[in-house]
């Protein structure tokens, strides 16, 4: 079910509010007759991963407005090109969903209307204003999840400090709050990630890996996975596709979840600062070969999928 964040309004005029509402989507208005589009869905030339958010953020938004309440702009690379592509394309939307950093820059240039971004993985980096959905489920939920299926108490973090460090930061409450003890595993190199990581995995039960360039450069991700499988410690990623790739559990925010949260969030104006929304639901994915290897017992994960 997708529940629209009405704004606050005084009390006899929800009507007015629906109304508003509905022409923020471009949704179908008194007297049948459609909107012109008005959401706008700004999308990075590749595909996978965030990327994929974009047919479900346009099946949403026209499934309630018709064919015409979302165009899709893919994005191609080119810098200036883009920005003069989405100036031109997008004049008159109300809203401007974004996927990845790339898009939502250049959305910030776009000032007449609000930004509702998706696959940023520290919205601090970004200047542009406007709802952030988390690309991390609710971290209460992350640290639940370890606290009771994994039983562990000393959690590290591996991050860039120059990519990651508010995400750090963010961990670090979410962890205290759980009572758990987190350990920061901050690298800014390669050569620093094999320097550090050997000794940090004698200190951790199990090691979380931040949506961060440097981890997932596919050298370094091959070293993390190995040196945490010949420490017999179990890791715990954040995106598609990594248990494929050795990491032993993923926590998703569902995609579909994601662009729902989206959706919905499109009617909580926010044109200074900005606001970060999060994904409730939570997706198990375990590889069951590198569960056994850190001596868990995939089917005791809960996992929703296993490989």
């Amino acid at each position: 079910m997708l529940v629209a964040v009405m704004p606050p309004s005084p009390s006899g005029s929800r009507l007015r509010s629906a109304v508003w509402l509905a022409g923020v989507l471009g949704l179908a208005t008194a007297g049948g007759a459609a909107a012109p589009t008005r959401s706008v869905i700004i999308r990075p030339a590749s595909t996978g991963g965030a990327a994929d958010l974009a047919p479900e953020l346009a099946r949403l938004v026209r499934a309630r407005g018709g064919a015409n309440a979302a165009r899709v702009i893919e994005l191609s690379g080119d810098g200036p090109a883009d920005s003069a592509r989405v100036a031109r394309e997008a004049r008159g939307a109300s809203v401007l969903f974004t996927i990845g950093h790339a898009a939502t820059e250049i959305a910030g240039e776009a000032r007449s209307a609000h930004v509702v971004a998706l696959g940023v993985a520290n919205p601090a980096l970004v200047k542009t204003a406007g709802v952030y959905v988390s690309v991390y489920p609710r971290l209460e939920r992350v640290f639940a999840f370890i606290k009771t299926r994994l039983q562990a108490r000393n959690v590290g973090l591996l991050f860039s400090p120059s990519k990651n460090r508010e995400v750090a930061v963010a961990f670090l409450e979410a962890a205290d709050a759980q009572g758990l003890h987190l350990v920061p595993v901050a690298v800014k190199s390669p050569g620093e990630l094999v320097r550090e990581l050997p000794k940090a995995l004698r200190e951790v039960d199990v090691l979380m890996l931040a949506v961060d360039p440097l981890i997932f450069d596919r050298d370094s991700l091959e070293f993390v996975v190995g040196q945490a499988d010949r420490a017999g410690k179990p890791t715990l990623g954040f995106l598609r596709g990594l248990t494929s790739l050795g990491v032993t559990i993923c926590l998703l925010a569902p995609p579909p979840e994601q662009a729902a949260t989206a959706v919905a969030a499109a009617a909580d104006v926010v044109r200074v600062g900005k606001k970060h929304v999060d994904v409730d639901d939570v997706r198990v994915i375990v590889s069951s070969p590198a569960a056994r290897k850190a001596g868990l017992d995939p089917e005791a994960l809960g996992a929703n999928r296993a490989r």
